[in-house]
């Protein structure tokens, strides 16, 4: 699925908010990759570098330039170490009574997604990739 496509239509559903959050920069990313210990699926990238500061519906996704329960690297390491979500999985929203994540473990770059759940500490739905995940889930819950 093209990704850029997919963030275009989810453009089309988003709502202003008054301060967005700022977009990150290369280096920033790299900052997170590095203190995660893992390479970002181009997709995601992507979407962090030009659309992460995106307002549609109550999803919001784990953003490297937030601040708090939202920040990327903050959030990761929370659920690696006190949620015990298995290090395979790399979150980037929280939704659905767990994360969505990245699973590592599957054929990348562009990593499969996966819902994990806290209470049964398993996955429950997959996806191919990032942008089928927006389009079929975020996009998907828009629209119904």
């Amino acid at each position: 699925m093209n990704a850029q496509r997919v963030f275009d239509e989810l453009h089309t559903l988003e709502k202003p908010v008054p301060r967005p959050l700022p977009l990150p920069t290369e280096e920033q990313i790299a900052d997170a990759e590095s203190r995660l210990g893992v390479r970002l699926p181009p997709s995601f990238r992507l979407f962090e570098l030009k659309h992460s500061n995106i307002n549609a519906g109550d999803l919001e996704p784990l953003v490297v330039t937030a601040h708090g329960p939202i920040n990327l690297v903050e959030a990761v390491e929370s659920a690696w170490n006190d949620c015990g979500l298995p290090r395979r999985y790399l979150p980037f929203a929280e939704g659905d009574g767990g994360y969505f994540c990245f699973d590592l473990e599957s054929k990348g770059p562009e990593y499969r997604v996966v819902s994990w759940l806290h209470e049964s500490r398993s996955t429950a739905r997959h996806w191919d990739d990032f942008a089928t995940w927006i389009k079929r889930h975020w996009i998907g819950e828009l629209n119904f």
